[in-house]
């Protein structure tokens, strides 16, 4: 534990002189000849030193735990450091291993792809004039018919949910 700091306070006569009260505000500077050393009470030196004495316990008692939250906060950076160049390599090796791919290879995927591409076209058309088709017998309006994909497709159910309601209605009115 560290030493207190002791504090000792002189008075000399000047700061008697100038402490002291004086009768009417001159415009001297200096103090005035007559005046006599006002008498005050002693410094509590035992108690000051009491005061300087708790503060630096509290300062280190503080600066102790900050210096731990410090040290506990570099580990865990150390450890997520690690952690990261960790991640880095096994990214690194992932990308040489399947990241280059020759051109010829990628040259002959376009062509399949494009060919997938254009069935899926094919297919969504062919659905979506099967839905209007739908639509049109299942009484669904003309502006509604005109609503393009998930949009007629909402609409189509909406009308079968409730064709099949009003058929579940007369059913149990019988």
């Amino acid at each position: 534990m560290a030493k207190p700091i002791v504090i000792t306070l002189k008075r000399t006569k000047a700061d008697a002189k100038a402490e002291a009260p004086q009768g009417s505000p001159s415009r001297s500077r200096s103090p005035s000849r007559g005046s006599e050393p006002s008498t005050r009470g002693p410094l509590d030196t035992a108690a000051l030193e009491q005061h300087v004495g708790k503060f630096q316990e509290d300062l280190n008692a503080w600066l102790k735990a900050e210096a731990e939250k410090l040290g506990k906060l570099q580990k865990h950076g150390q450890e997520l450091q690690s952690q990261l160049a960790e991640k880095r390599k096994e990214v690194s090796e992932f990308l040489q291993e399947h990241g280059r791919m020759p051109e010829a290879s990628l040259a002959s995927m376009v062509q399949p792809l494009a060919k997938l591409v254009e069935e899926d076209k094919r297919a969504l058309a062919g659905l979506a004039l099967s839905l209007q088709e739908f639509a049109a017998k299942a009484g669904v309006s003309e502006k509604e018919q005109k609503a393009k994909g998930p949009e007629l497709l909402k609409v189509v159910l909406r009308q079968c949910c409730k064709e099949e309601s009003e058929e579940e209605s007369y059913s149990y009115s019988d």
